[in-house]
């Protein structure tokens, strides 16, 4: 079974509505003004790392490279869609306590499960082009 091509015109549409979720939902999610500059610079760093991975020992198509920005933007709003109040209490912690604890063990389990959903996703396309 082959997946549907998706033609690079297409890829850019995906690529830009994927920066415009990730940006919607993680930057009011953002507890402080410095995490909200953070969160609005990571479509950037996502686009470098696709950039270098394209360009890397095994050159990737550009449809490739889009397919990849597209799935890596979207790991964060789907690591941290509900858990707001958890990000703002860390940030309230570390702010008053200097406390640097780590998230909570839901937290950690839908971010690492993001990241396998869309690298995944990602790499089973790849392999049906």
């Amino acid at each position: 079974m082959h997946a549907p091509h998706i033609s690079t015109d297409t890829w850019w549409l995906i690529a830009a509505a994927a920066t415009a979720v990730s940006l919607a939902v993680c930057v009011p999610l953002m507890p402080t003004a410095g995490a909200k500059k953070i969160m609005a610079i990571l479509p950037a760093f996502f686009a470098l790392i696709a950039v270098l991975t394209a360009i890397s020992r095994h050159p990737l198509t550009l449809d490739q490279t889009l397919g990849l920005y597209s799935a890596s933007i979207l790991i964060p709003p789907l690591g941290m869609a509900g858990h707001r109040k958890e990000l703002q209490k860390m940030a309230r912690k570390t702010r008053l306590f200097g406390d640097t604890s780590l998230p909570s063990m839901n937290f950690c389990m839908q971010m690492c499960t993001a990241v396998v959903l869309m690298l995944g996703t990602w790499v089973a396309w790849c392999m049906h082009t």
